[in-house]
């Protein structure tokens, strides 16, 4: 099966650090004819992405007849922000796609990742120029695997 990949920004890039050149992607994991996608954000501890994470577990979505998409988002050493606002913008690319619901799903960072979209999600930005921002970011599902939920009482070291 082919996927495809899609850069999220096309132009500027929001919390980019100059000194990195990551570009943040997604990887389309398509069941054609299907009208819901569920965005895949593996872990890795804010330094990497785990692949057992990731690819893999598209594929597992993909056998329930579901749209699947991997999220290349940016890690360490760039902030929260990025990560989020990456999670963000790929929802917003995938329902510019023509899918109808677009839920999240992510697994220990990428879970923290998830968390952070579908609790600080942003509307259409309406007066943005980019196509893309007219979608809203608010994903349908969330779906939280061993996630990071607090970096204040009781995080994992």
């Amino acid at each position: 099966m082919e996927h495809h990949r899609y850069i999220l920004w096309e132009k500027e890039i929001p919390y980019r650090l100059p000194e990195i050149e990551f570009v943040p992607s997604i990887t389309e994991y398509r069941i054609h004819g299907c009208e819901n996608a569920v965005l895949v954000c593996p872990g890795g501890g804010y330094k990497f992405k785990a692949e057992h994470e990731g690819p893999v577990i598209a594929e597992m979505i993909n056998r329930a007849g579901i749209s699947a998409f991997v999220l290349d988002y940016r890690v360490y050493p760039c902030k929260h922000q990025a990560p989020m606002n990456d999670a963000l913008r790929a929802i917003r690319l995938i329902r510019s796609m023509g899918y109808q619901k677009v839920a999240i799903l992510g697994f220990s960072a990428g879970g923290n990742v998830a968390c952070c979209a579908a609790t600080k999600y942003m509307d259409a930005l309406l007066f943005s120029d980019d196509p893309v921002d007219k979608f809203d970011s608010r994903p349908d599902g969330l779906i939280s695997c061993y996630s990071v939920v607090s970096m204040l009482e009781r995080t994992h070291e």
